[in-house]
C-alpha cells in the first residue's frame, strides 16, 4: 500500500522499550509493531483529514498515535499503562493536536471523550488487546454517535469471521450485530514476526464503514436483535426451529412455528444461512 505521508520519525520500539525499563515478557498481553511503516499504513486505512477526530484505544508507545497525529485534527489516545506517561508527555509536547488521556477504554464514557468534537468526523482506531476485542469494538458499533470509520487490528480468525457476512457458514452472532451498522473490509495481514514481542497468532487490520442508516430502528431494537442472535447462535449446530424452542425465544413448538411461518423460513434452516433481514423480521415476530 502506498501512503500519502511517509512514516513518522520514531525511536526503534526496543531501544525505547529498554530505555524505559519495561521487561516484555512480564508483558504478554502487549505486543508493539516494530515497524514504523507498518504503523503509517494502518493510519492511512482510516482515510484521515484534518476534519476529523481518532479516537486510538490503546496508545502503547505511540508509534501509531504520531501518525495519526500527522493526518487528523486531533487525536485522543487512550492508554491505561502509566509506566509510558512521560513519554507521552513528551510526545504531546511535539503534538499540539494530540491529547493522551490515561484510563480502561472499557471504563470510559464515550459520550464524555468525545463531548468537544464541534461535529467533525470521527475515527475510532487501535491495536486491539485479543482478550477484549468484542468488547472494545461494540463500545464503538453501539456507540451513540456514529464512525466515519473504525480501523482495528485484531486476531485474524476474529476479522474473518467479521468480515465474512450474514448467510455464511463461519458467519456467528458477531458478524450479524456489526453488519446492522457497518459494512467490513479485512485490509491487511499483519505477521507476528513484525511484532515486539511476537504473538503466537497472525493479526489483521479490518475497516468498518458505516451503512447509510442502522438496520435497526432503535435502541430497544437493536437490543432485541442481539438477544434473537445471542440465543439463536448458542445453538448454532441445530435447526433454526428447535434453537428457537431450546433457547426460549418461545414457549413451544407451534408458537415457533407461527413466527417461522409469518417469516417465510424454513424450520429446518440453520442460524448461519440467515440473511441480516431475515434475523430482523424474525426478531420482531419473535417479539411481536
Amino acid at each position: 500500500m502506498t501512503t500519502s505521508l511517509p512514516p513518522q520519525d520514531f525511536p526503534s520500539v526496543i531501544d525505547l522499550l529498554k530505555r524505559k525499563g519495561i521487561w516484555l515478557e512480564k508483558r504478554k498481553s502487549q505486543h508493539f509493531l516494530r515497524d514504523q511503516s507498518i504503523c503509517a499504513e494502518i493510519a492511512e486505512l482510516a482515510r484521515l483529514t484534518r476534519d476529523h477526530v481518532a479516537v486510538e484505544v490503546g496508545a502503547g508507545l505511540g508509534n501509531l498515535t504520531v501518525e495519526l497525529a500527522a493526518r487528523a485534527g486531533r487525536v485522543i489516545a487512550v492508554e491505561m499503562d502509566r509506566e509510558f506517561a512521560d513519554w507521552h508527555s513528551y510526545l504531546a509536547a511535539r503534538w499540539t493536536n494530540l491529547e493522551f488521556v490515561s484510563s480502561d477504554f472499557l471504563q470510559t464514557d464515550l459520550r464524555e471523550l468525545l463531548r468537544d468534537t464541534d461535529g467533525r468526523k470521527l475515527c475510532g482506531i487501535g491495536n486491539l488487546p485479543y482478550q477484549i476485542t468484542s468488547e472494545v469494538l461494540f463500545r464503538f458499533v453501539d456507540a451513540p454517535m456514529t464512525f466515519d470509520s473504525l480501523v482495528f487490528m485484531i486476531q485474524k480468525e476474529v476479522a474473518e469471521r467479521i468480515a465474512v457476512g450474514p448467510a455464511n457458514r463461519a458467519a456467528g452472532a458477531l458478524t450479524y450485530k456489526v453488519a446492522l451498522r457497518y459494512s467490513s473490509t479485512i485490509e491487511m495481514i499483519v505477521g507476528p514476526e513484525l511484532f515486539v514481542p511476537p504473538p503466537k497468532v497472525t493479526s489483521a487490520v479490518i475497516v468498518l464503514k458505516p451503512l447509510a442508516r442502522p438496520l435497526y430502528r432503535d435502541e430497544a431494537h437493536r437490543l432485541r436483535i442481539y438477544s434473537t442472535l445471542d440465543k439463536l447462535f448458542m445453538f448454532r449446530r441445530k435447526t433454526i426451529l428447535n434453537g428457537i424452542r431450546e433457547s426460549g425465544l418461545a414457549s413451544g413448538r407451534e408458537e415457533a412455528l407461527r413466527a417461522l411461518q409469518v417469516c417465510s423460513i424454513d424450520e429446518k434452516r440453520r442460524p448461519e444461512t440467515l440473511t441480516l433481514q431475515e434475523v430482523i423480521v424474525l426478531a420482531d415476530a419473535l417479539h411481536a
